[in-house]
C-alpha cells in the first residue's frame, strides 16, 4: 500500500476488465493479519482509492495534449490515501 515497494505484496490481481473510460480490478488477497488491517481500513475510509504502477509501451497524444495509453505493461496496484488521478475511485 501507498507503494511501499519494501513492504510484503498485498495480493494478485486476477483480472482487469475495461468498461469504455473505466478501468475494474478484482484482487485477491490472503487471509492473514496485515490483509485484515489493509481490508479494514479500506472499509473504514482510509484509502481514497487505488494507483497502479505501469510503463506505457505504446501512447498517443490526443488533440487536447492529454497521453491516451494504448498498450501498458501493469507492474503494481497500490491502495493510496489520495490516487493521482482525482476521477479515480473504490
Amino acid at each position: 500500500h501507498q507503494h511501499n515497494l519494501d513492504d510484503m505484496p498485498l495480493g494478485v490481481c486476477e483480472q482487469v476488465i475495461q468498461n469504455g473510460d473505466n478501468t475494474e480490478v478484482v484482487l485477491k488477497m490472503p487471509k492473514d493479519e496485515h490483509s485484515k488491517m489493509i481490508k479494514s481500513r479500506v472499509e473504514m475510509g482510509a484509502y481514497g482509492g487505488l494507483s497502479i504502477g505501469y510503463i506505457a509501451r505504446d501512447f498517443e497524444y490526443n488533440t487536447e495534449g492529454y497521453r491516451v495509453i494504448k498498450d501498458l505493461d501493469w507492474y503494481e496496484v497500490s491502495f493510496v490515501t489520495i490516487p493521482a488521478n482525482p476521477n479515480e475511485r473504490f
